[in-house]
């Protein structure tokens, strides 16, 4: 578990300025967002060893997590972003570092797009709460994702062999709408450094 986290410090160190000109370009040369964007200044970097290896090390794990983020190191349940306090006009580009499998992923729930559900433990969706089928996506390294903060997603476990690494990158075409306190901090884009 040790030898993961220090790996994990190591990608946050490494990643967290690629990520973020990453997003700048995506938005501004892609999408073509014509607004000043605020781009999240930590980005998500998400690794996802063997479930029966992470079952091992679960505690040491959620421990490195209570430092980052949840679903960093450990699956996330179903759940909206804004839950987790992003703002209310973010949007993520969820990219593959290495490859990203239907047994190793992230399952969505389009349809459930725009329904507001009930929140439960741990900003996640409540035990009892019907949300249907999901889908999963077979990625190739730099293949991306690209979606608003309140489609309904989740992680999938790792039933595969190896280790799922992707990056999340969050960015608001706009100032960021909060829809309560600050929680992240969001950049200009031309804060970012080059």
């Amino acid at each position: 578990a040790n030898e993961l986290i220090q790996i994990g410090h190591h990608l946050v160190e490494r990643m967290t300025p690629l990520t973020m000109q990453m997003v700048k370009a995506v938005a501004k040369e892609i999408l073509q967002v014509e607004d000043e964007i605020y781009i999240q200044e930590s980005p998500g970097i998400r690794v996802f060893v063997p479930h029966e290896v992470a079952t091992r090390h679960h505690e040491e794990l959620e421990q490195w997590e209570k430092q980052r983020s949840r679903g960093s190191l450990t699956p996330h349940g179903p759940h909206l972003d804004s839950w987790l306090h992003h703002p209310m006009n973010t949007i993520n580009i969820w990219t593959a570092v290495g490859p990203v499998k239907p047994l190793n992923g992230m399952t969505l729930f389009p349809h459930m797009f725009g329904r507001r559900l009930p929140e439960g433990d741990n900003s996640q969706v409540r035990s009892d709460q019907y949300y249907g089928a999901g889908f999963n996506l077979d990625m190739k390294p730099g293949d991306a994702l690209i979606f608003h903060i309140d489609h309904l997603h989740g992680s999938e476990l790792n039933q595969t062999n190896e280790s799922r690494v992707v990056v999340s990158g969050r960015f608001t075409p706009g100032e960021p709408k909060l829809f309560d306190a600050r929680w992240y901090n969001y950049l200009p884009s031309a804060d970012v450094p080059e």
